[in-house]
């Protein structure tokens, strides 16, 4: 259960959230707006970060602080000093998707929690932009500029101009808006596909037309885009994880991409197709350019054409080489972009990235731009590039790019993993439903613009990545299995102690070291899984093991090395007098190894040794006439896993069994562990196989293990 003040913290959180919507619209969208939500998510940031951050949390925040200020500092020293304010607060905004990020992860926000407020959400987006639509108020998607139809004109046989008949409602820009929808969207689908209510229904619908109002490519094709890969994602699972079938759920989607197909081919989107396909077809071309198409400037760029003839019947947006990078103060790149096709030169992204790449070019410090950028008060100042991954590595470079952007990519990537190494419990529709969402949007800004840089965007998206978090890292209650295997997940001291007071009270053990390399020896029996499955200290003996346990999000203390366990039963045998059985290796390596532990465990009482390469029946004979109380058999796996197994009702009044591998050889000498760096760094497997390539064929089973654990790790 979540505490009050968590409890609390949340609900600011959700109602900030909605408030912030109406932030977006056109009247209130400036940078005073901005700075009062940064102000809010930071203040938030900090009671959460205090409250209930953890100290390794923190370190990592303050290495990517301190990483991210080292970077701002020489950025400013690389552009302009009129705009290093303006700068600052562009690195401040564009900062809060870590924080926002942190905060959902923290305040741990479910999807369910969020549910409260999405369909809320929705219907202020959307609903605003159908009512607009339908009576004809608000602003085109493309300017601030008034509709002159509504949807139900669509359908009259009229052409319309497609700036006319697209709808943005009173926001700010129409691919923001369509970048938020589009984010809810799965997240809707999968609401409804848990179940269908009619207030759902109703808000899956005017979700869906606001995207055909909104008229853009993205929104208008991706919706379609989403819903059919959500079929087929909900196909693939009923599939491969046995779901239980919903035909409810099917029917309603298919109805919705047929409703929605239906209406596609009437909507804004295609009348923007007919535009740009007469406008490139026809030989008077009057209207020179996408911006000049939307505020209806005709003659105006018929007189701009007369005035410098390399663009007379061309079809260029004159607003570029007439104002923004004028013509007369580089003729010579004008000229050289005149030999692109009209096809080429109608693309306004096209000519907007040339100008900028000119500007770079002219600025004449190409490495320190490459790394650090020209600033992005300075681009936004010629002309904002409507593609956020080209704009950012122009304005903050490559470094700068990596810091900001990088965020939502390698957490994107590690949600993707988290999914993948554990199919069995993580590959779920809600959790697929959220990463399409958050991808469709990461991939929209790839294409389009003002997306990954605005406040807009940055709560909504940090929030549902925040959510993701919390959905593919959430714990469920379960066993601590490897391949069917049982493993002990106790602290080591708590395990050493439960051992003792085993021993103590006469309670027979036998000590199964669970690692990669034992697994792949006995996963396909069954029956010897059982004899393993029914002792308690399993222990996860193996950097690999571990790994397959956090996989499974179970938590695991650390990795228990065989031979520490083996060294502190010893220990425990000289304090509480029990007699020690050395079985295994060879007779020389036994001995020495005998006479090592009695020089560094004084009053051990060793009551006897067997060589590996005495027959059994000669060491299992030996063992009961010696009587003791801890066996310890290193004759390899699976060979001493084997006589344990076999032989364990033979060797009932031996209180404590456990095979020890290469232990013998260690403690004798005749083999060195892995440097202590390197059992830090958990690569022991790593420095063996390199000291005995011998053992390099039985290591190539680590490969198959890891193929079973992504798989197979139940």
């Amino acid at each position: 259960m979540k505490s009050k003040t968590k409890n609390i913290l949340i609900n600011i959180f959700l109602t900030f959230f909605v408030l912030s919507i109406f932030l977006d619209l056109h009247i209130f969208y400036n940078s005073f707006s901005t700075l009062i939500r940064a102000i809010f998510i930071s203040i938030l940031f900090m009671i959460v970060f205090f409250k209930y951050g953890k100290k390794q949390d923190r370190k990592y925040l303050y290495i990517y602080f301190f990483l991210f200020l080292i970077y701002i500092i020489a950025h400013l020293f690389n552009i302009p000093n009129s705009t290093i304010a303006s700068e600052i607060l562009y690195f401040y905004k564009i900062s809060m998707n870590l924080l926002i990020i942190y905060i959902i992860s923290k305040l741990d926000i479910k999807l369910d929690t969020f549910y409260k407020i999405l369909n809320i959400c929705i219907l202020l987006i959307s609903g605003q932009i159908v009512i607009c639509n339908i009576f004809k108020i608000g602003y085109s998607s493309y300017g601030f500029f008034p509709i002159k139809h509504n949807i139900f004109e669509w359908f009259n046989g009229k052409e319309y101009y497609f700036a006319e008949i697209s709808s943005n409602g009173f926001f700010q820009f129409g691919n923001q808006t369509s970048a938020i929808i589009l984010l809810y969207l799965p997240l809707l689908i999968n609401k409804l596909k848990n179940k269908i209510k009619v207030f759902d229904v109703i808000t899956i619908i005017i979700l869906l037309l606001s995207l055909l109002m909104l008229g853009t490519r993205i929104a208008t094709i991706v919706p379609l885009m989403i819903i059919v890969i959500s079929l087929m994602v909900y196909d693939f699972l009923l599939i491969i994880k046995k779901e239980t079938f919903k035909p409810s759920f099917m029917g309603l989607m298919v109805l919705l991409i047929m409703g929605y197909s239906a209406i596609l081919f009437s909507s804004p989107l295609m009348a923007r197709y007919d535009f740009y396909d007469s406008l490139l077809n026809t030989t008077d071309k009057k209207n020179t350019g996408e911006e000049n198409d939307k505020n209806s400037n005709e003659d105006q760029e018929e007189e701009d054409n007369e005035e410098i003839d390399i663009f007379k019947d061309r079809v260029i947006n004159m607003s570029f080489p007439n104002e923004i990078y004028p013509y007369k103060n580089d003729p010579e790149f004008w000229q050289g972009l005149m030999k692109y096709d009209d096809n080429i030169l109608s693309d306004t992204r096209f000519i907007e990235n040339s100008v900028i790449k000119r500007v770079k070019e002219l600025n004449n410090k190409p490495l320190l731009d490459n790394l650090l950028g020209i600033g992005y008060k300075r681009i936004i100042d010629m002309q904002n590039i409507e593609q956020d991954f080209v704009m950012h590595y122009y304005s903050i470079g490559i470094i700068g790019t990596i810091l900001v952007l990088g965020v939502y990519i390698l957490l994107y990537l590690y949600m993707l993993i988290k999914i993948f190494i554990n199919m069995e419990d993580k590959l779920v529709f809600k959790n697929i439903m959220l990463l399409l969402g958050i991808g469709v949007v990461l991939t929209t800004s790839y294409y389009s613009g003002n997306l990954l840089n605005s406040i807009s965007i940055i709560i909504p998206l940090g929030t549902i990545i925040g959510i993701s978090l919390n959905e593919v890292r959430s714990k469920k209650e379960k066993d601590a299995k490897v391949l069917g295997f049982n493993v002990c997940t106790e602290e080591y001291n708590k395990l050493l102690t439960n051992i003792k007071n085993d021993l103590k009270n006469n309670k027979r053990n036998i000590i199964y070291n669970i690692n990669p390399l034992i697994v792949m020896n006995f996963y396909k029996n069954e029956e010897l899984k059982d004899k393993f499955n029914k002792q308690k200290y399993n222990i996860p003996d193996g950097i690999g093991t571990v790994m397959a346990l956090k996989m499974k999000d179970i938590s695991v203390p650390s990795r228990i090395a065989g031979v520490e366990l083996f060294e502190d039963l010893l220990d425990i045998a000289v304090k509480d007098k029990y007699k020690v059985y050395l079985y295994g290796a060879k007779k020389e390596v036994v001995a020495k190894a005998k006479e090592n532990i009695e020089k560094h465990y004084k009053n051990i009482n060793i009551v006897g040794i067997t060589s590996g390469y005495e027959s059994e029946d000669k060491a299992l004979a030996n063992i009961k006439k010696a009587k003791p109380d801890m066996l310890f058999v290193a004759t390899g796996s699976p060979k001493q896993e084997e006589f344990i197994i076999n032989n364990e009702d033979k060797l009932k009044n031996v209180k404590l069994i456990m095979p020890v591998g290469g232990s013998f050889d260690v403690i004798s000498g005749y083999t060195k562990r892995a440097p202590k760096v390197w059992q830090k760094l958990r690569l022991e497997w790593l420095y063996r196989m390199i000291k005995e390539p011998k053992r390099m064929k039985s290591n190539l089973n680590l490969l198959k293990f890891m193929f079973l654990v992504i798989f197979r790790n139940k």
